[in-house]
């Protein structure tokens, strides 16, 4: 039955980590040479080669070009003129720039008491 499980949450996306701590075991070394039959590890090295070469080839793929994409965002910004004029970026609510802070929310600052060098 053990076996069941371990193929099940294998079969299920679960990583060799989760069958070990599921199984109990003390390292992922006993799940692997005990449960994993070996065309099992062929097949799961083969998987993990493929997603290692996706990823690098997606790193070493040449970058966008953000150029239209840049053109795209401003034209959107220049077009709208309601919501992002005069740099309101808010949607909620119209900002009154006229307006503090309510008075006596904040405490003073009181200054910190200078050190000089040298004294005790």
């Amino acid at each position: 039955m053990r076996k069941v499980w371990a193929r099940w949450i294998d079969e299920n996306g679960g990583s060799l980590e989760s069958v070990a701590a599921f199984l109990g075991h003390s390292s992922t070394q006993v799940t692997y040479n005990c449960y994993f039959h070996a065309d099992h590890k062929v097949k799961l090295a083969k998987q993990g080669r493929e997603i290692g070469l996706n990823h690098l080839q997606s790193l070493l793929a040449p970058p966008e070009d953000l150029t239209d994409r840049l053109a795209e965002l401003r034209a959107f910004l220049e077009r709208s003129e309601g919501i992002y004029a005069d740099g309101a970026f808010s949607l909620r609510h119209e900002i009154d720039r006229t307006k503090s802070a309510r008075p006596g929310r904040w405490s003073k600052l009181v200054p910190a008491p200078r050190l000089e060098l040298g004294t005790p």
